[in-house]
């Protein structure tokens, strides 16, 4: 089991949300929006931090949204990543739509049919969303553990992320 850390390091936070700026071009690619944007976990930092702590600050973990979407709606799972319905967008990247409540009264409720650019890697995160996301909202359904898979994450560079053997975890489908 690798240590707990109970606090974000400022630095760390500075450039993982710096290369999330980087990724999505300084906008939420939901709404457009280049004002009030904030680096969003898609596996929450406080489980990353118990689970694995080298996925804290992976850029793959990560979203750029604007304030009120990440924190009124993502965080507490009021969408999600249509992680069944991905499609490759080309070697790096994937296209990506959205689950939502069906309410109107979501900000991200107007933005349901959209589909947004994410980073392939990605995709080991948004799986864990999606099936907390389902959980909560489909609570009779009977959906597959999540969390092993983050635990054998070693190692993440540029392009993949690595077990403990310097493997190549396989993305999942």
């Amino acid at each position: 089991m690798l240590p707990t850390v109970n606090y974000r390091d400022p630095n760390k936070q500075r450039k993982y949300r710096s290369e999330l700026l980087q990724i999505y071009n300084n906008k939420c690619p939901i709404t457009n929006t280049t004002q009030d944007l904030e680096a969003a976990h898609i596996v929450p930092w406080i489980l990353c931090n118990k689970i694995n702590i080298n996925i804290s600050y992976c850029k793959y973990n990560g979203v750029i949204l604007s304030k009120k979407i990440h924190r009124s709606e993502f965080e507490p799972f009021k969408f999600t990543f249509d992680y069944p319905n991905y499609q490759y967008y080309d070697d790096d990247y994937i296209k990506i739509g959205f689950i939502t409540q069906n309410d109107y009264q979501l900000k991200i409720y107007n933005y349901r049919y959209k589909k947004i650019l994410m980073p392939r890697s990605s995709l080991y995160f948004i799986r864990y969303h999606y099936y907390e996301y389902q959980k909560k909202h489909n609570p009779n359904q009977n959906y597959l553990e999540n969390i092993d898979y983050l635990e054998q994450i070693k190692h993440i560079d540029n392009k993949s992320v690595y077990d403990q053997d310097s493997d190549t975890i396989m993305l999942p489908v």
